[in-house]
């Protein structure tokens, strides 16, 4: 059986997804600092459940307008050498804009959170190395069985099954 890559499993997805008269919203909530992680947070809301979602700074892109309009400020340097090439990357990264995350992003990590409902706190703990005497950790645990109780009410049994059948490889 041939596996998907993630543009066509998210092609796939968005099509059933749409077959099954679903519909979400995704907003951006700025960027933060999470325990010194740079990230862009988002907030998507699926039927009456929201759902915080956040993606690296990596994932962000640059438009070919906004790429244009450095490399006009820079006249494309060539020397990797010099600062002022060193400024033209700099500008080259601030110039980078958020993505809106896909909901197979979102759906996958809610199912591997998932796990966290048929293991113990404790289990969870020793499994992704958390420290089972960490206040932080359990908050955690307790925030993946409300997201994974959160998209039960969201879809029916079969779809679930259906969706996570689509996403394995994700």
């Amino acid at each position: 059986m041939k596996a998907f890559t993630n543009i066509e499993t998210e092609k796939k997805l968005s099509d059933y997804l749409e077959t099954i008269g679903f519909s979400h919203h995704v907003g951006y909530k700025g960027e933060q600092t999470l325990d010194k992680w740079q990230c862009d947070a988002w907030l998507f809301t699926i039927k009456d459940q929201e759902f915080n979602y956040y993606t690296g700074l990596g994932h962000r892109k640059l438009s070919d307008y906004d790429r244009k309009m450095v490399e006009r400020n820079y006249y494309l340097p060539r020397n990797p050498g010099t600062v002022y090439y060193r400024q033209y990357i700099v500008a080259l990264e601030k110039a980078k804009k958020p993505v809106a995350p896909h909901i197979a992003g979102l759906l996958y990590s809610i199912i591997l959170d998932g796990m966290a409902c048929d293991m113990s706190f404790e289990d969870w703990c020793c499994d992704l190395g958390y420290d089972t005497g960490s206040r932080k950790a359990l908050e955690t645990y307790l925030l993946c069985q409300s997201n994974f109780a959160k998209y039960k009410k969201i879809f029916t049994h079969e779809q679930r099954v259906i969706i996570e059948e689509m996403l394995q490889d994700y």
